[in-house]
């Protein structure tokens, strides 16, 4: 049985949007009693303070450090200011400022990487975009995303300079 439920929410999501959420959870499962909201870039940040050995506070005994994050969504991009500090002995994370770019986003990204591809192409020689029926720039503009979208999740996991190859390709 669930108790307490901790979910991400989008950095400008306000008091109304989050009471709705919080109301709707509840109600959905009689279980839950408590219901944490946290901001994304808060999470991300935790998540990243997790896998590098967790949140020991701010660096070289320093009273307190800000900390930039960059929290790329699909459609949208958040970044957030947070500060870490010691307080009473303990490290503690607060957010200072929150802005967000509603109409730039990882799927944006992904297309301008996929147009970068198509030009590099073209200017090797390998792909004139004129001779090709209109399905065929369909696929190809469909397939150089989904390299761009790879190549994203590979740089993401594992950050080091990248050979791609663009296999089954017509030239």
């Amino acid at each position: 049985v669930v108790r307490e439920a901790v979910l991400t929410v989008p950095a400008t999501f306000g008091h109304r949007e989050r009471r709705t959420l919080r109301e709707a959870l509840l109600e959905t499962s009689r279980s839950i009693r408590r219901v944490y909201l946290l901001d994304e870039p808060l999470a991300a940040f935790m998540a990243h303070a997790n896998d590098t050995g967790g949140l020991a506070g701010p660096a070289g005994g320093a009273a307190r450090e800000h900390v930039l994050i960059a929290d790329m969504g699909g459609g949208t991009t958040d970044l957030a200011v947070l500060r870490l500090e010691n307080v009473g002995g303990r490290p503690h994370v607060s957010p200072l400022a929150v802005w967000s770019h509603l109409s730039l986003g990882g799927d944006d990204f992904d297309r301008f990487v996929a147009q970068d591809i198509a030009v590099a192409r073209a200017e090797a020689g390998l792909m004139a975009l004129e001779r090709l029926t209109d399905s065929e720039q369909k696929f190809l503009r469909a397939r150089f995303v989904t390299i761009a979208e790879d190549i994203k999740v590979r740089l993401g996991s594992s950050p080091r300079r990248l050979e791609v190859g663009v296999d089954g390709l017509p030239g």
